[in-house]
């Protein structure tokens, strides 16, 4: 064996353990972190017993499938259109429109412009404001526009499912992988591996460089892009949705509702809803503030308000629908009130052949009021 071969045997051996100590670090890290963990406690919620519906219809050709609640509200749709709302004195105005564009097929370099402008030409699968940024995502990319500046960048991918943004980080699904992009420069700083099916939601956890996400593999996971590290969740069927009530307790949703322990690492609470037919049982938005004890679930034909009580999810309100599916939930305080928008269609967000009558429409409830402390009254 020549001194090359054996060079270069030796530097992979190193890189090796350097590999499993890195693995061994970031074992005893996850958990040390679980040990020392403070239980964020939640705040409790007052309900109001009569919750007033703004309903407004959406202008597409097909139904909405996402929605973001900053102090505008901004839907996409699963023709391309992006739509922006505006939400005072208890009233839903539609600010602009831009329209979906019909897809073009070419043999050339296609040069896209910001949706923003002109619209997607494919279903949007996510939208979001957050400070100065506005996003939206279809399958190939996703627009990162600058509100300051009004400049816009796009950041390409094969199979955008999901998008969950926090101050200059945006965290972007493409099928199975995670990619951690810094808005700023639309530059990736990391890839998240570890489900091996399609992802389906991202939600981080607030102040935070850790999120948790969703697939059809019937896993949640906890991930760390800081640490590069994450905790696996597994429960009894393909997820749809998910969303953090506090940093101890997650929801995920699909044929069940799962509240799920992140110290217990397993779902303390399952609850099922009633259909003949498979598709319209599932669920398929959730949505919730962290820090309180108040989860929006949607369905087909169907609102539900549960409170959290110990570890049990406790049904608080069921709002019954038109023959609608829920493509969408997006919670926030607003003005010191819970404040709730949902986007509701008559076709599902992800290609299914499951279709009603139902209207294309925004939905926006108040739950109650946010005392400063961050408490509820009546």
């Amino acid at each position: 064996m020549n001194s090359e071969e054996e060079r270069r045997r030796q530097i992979a051996r190193d890189n090796l353990r350097i590999l499993e100590e890195q693995k061994l670090n970031v074992k005893k890290t996850l958990q040390a972190e679980l040990d020392t963990m403070q239980i964020q406690k939640l705040q409790n919620v007052t309900f109001n017993q009569d919750i007033k519906l703004l309903q407004k219809k959406v202008q597409a050709r097909l139904s909405p499938t996402c929605v973001s609640l900053e102090n505008n509200i901004t839907v996409g749709t699963k023709d391309g259109s992006v739509i922006k709302f505006d939400l005072s004195l208890n009233k839903l105005s539609q600010i602009v429109s831009f329209q979906g564009l019909p897809e073009k097929t070419t043999n050339q370099r296609q040069r896209y412009s910001s949706p923003f402008q002109k619209g997607h030409s494919k279903p949007v699968y996510s939208v979001s404001q957050q400070q100065k940024y506005n996003l939206s995502m279809q399958k190939e990319y996703f627009n990162v526009r600058d509100a300051d500046t009004t400049s816009s960048a796009t950041v390409f991918g094969v199979n955008l499912t999901a998008l969950s943004v926090q101050a200059n980080i945006a965290a972007v699904a493409d099928d199975k992988t995670i990619q951690i992009v810094q808005l700023a420069d639309q530059v990736v700083l990391h890839s998240m591996i570890g489900h091996v099916d399609t992802v389906t939601q991202i939600q981080f956890l607030q102040n935070s460089t850790q999120f948790i996400s969703c697939s059809t593999d019937s896993t949640l996971r906890l991930f760390d892009y800081d640490q590069q590290s994450q905790l696996i969740y597994t429960v009894d069927s393909p997820l749809e949705c998910c969303a953090c009530l506090s940093t101890d307790y997650f929801v995920g949703g699909g044929e069940q509702l799962y509240l799920i322990s992140r110290k217990k690492r397993t779902p303390v609470f399952t609850y099922s809803f009633e259909s003949d037919i498979y598709c319209r049982k599932l669920i398929t938005a959730v949505g919730a503030v962290q820090g309180y004890n108040c989860l929006v679930v949607g369905l087909f034909n169907k609102l539900v308000i549960f409170k959290m009580n110990g570890e049990q999810l406790i049904v608080h309100k069921e709002i019954p629908l038109q023959n609608q599916f829920v493509n969408g939930i997006d919670c926030k305080i607003i003005n010191n009130k819970f404040t709730v928008a949902v986007v509701l269609g008559g076709e599902r967000k992800f290609d299914r052949l499951d279709k009603t009558d139902g209207k294309s429409e925004l939905l926006v409830f108040e739950i109650g009021d946010v005392q400063k402390q961050g408490r509820f009254r009546m």
